[in-house]
C-alpha cells in the first residue's frame, strides 16, 4: 500500500480525494469522519487501487510557492504580472504584485498562473481582494469550485 496521504477537508465537510495510482478525483462529504484520528482505506472506483488517507479538518494550511502569473481587475482588459507566494487549502491565495498596483479591499479580479507540476497546469480563477500591504495582496477565490482536481492534486502533493 502507498503511504498515507493527508487530505484537507473544506468548511462544508467536502474533501477532494485523489487516487495516487490513476489520478481520478472525487469530491466527497466526509463530515461523518470528523474527530477520527486513524487513516481511512479508500478503494478507487476507476482503477480499483487501494490507498490510505488521513482527513485533516484544520481551519487552514498555507503552502509557500513561487508561481508566475498575471491578474486583471474586472472591467479592465489590462493584464499585470504577479507571483503567487502562497496558496491555502481553504481557497485563499497570497500574491506579490510586480510593481505598484491600485488594488483595494473588495476589488474583484481574475487571476491566471501556472503550476510547477509536471504538466505545467494552467489555473484561471476569479477572486476578491481581502487585504493589501505594499505589493502583497491577499485574495479569496470566488469560483464555485475553487478546489478542482488539478489544483487539489498539486496542493496534496505539497503536503
Amino acid at each position: 500500500m502507498v503511504e498515507t496521504k493527508k487530505v484537507f477537508v473544506e468548511e462544508d465537510g467536502m474533501a477532494a480525494i485523489i487516487c495516487p495510482g490513476c489520478g481520478a478525483a472525487k469530491s466527497v462529504n466526509v463530515e461523518k469522519f470528523k474527530g477520527r484520528k486513524k487513516p481511512l482505506t479508500v478503494r478507487c472506483k476507476k482503477c480499483g487501487g487501494n490507498f490510505s488517507i488521513l482527513l485533516d479538518f484544520r481551519a487552514s494550511v498555507r503552502k509557500e510557492v513561487h508561481l508566475n502569473g498575471c491578474y486583471k481587475k474586472f472591467g479592465s482588459d489590462k493584464w499585470r504580472r504577479m507571483v503567487v507566494k502562497d496558496i491555502s487549502h481553504r481557497s485563499r491565495t497570497g500574491i506579490r504584485i510586480a510593481g505598484a498596483h491600485n488594488l483595494k479591499e473588495g476589488d474583484h479580479v481574475k487571476i491566471k498562473f501556472t503550476l510547477d507540476d509536471t504538466n505545467h497546469s494552467e489555473i484561471e480563477r476569479n477572486a476578491v481582494v481581502r487585504w493589501t500591504k505594499d505589493r502583497n495582496v491577499g485574495l479569496d477565490i470566488t469560483d464555485s469550485v475553487p478546489y478542482e482536481s488539478k489544483l487539489g492534486y498539486y496542493l496534496q502533493s505539497l503536503s
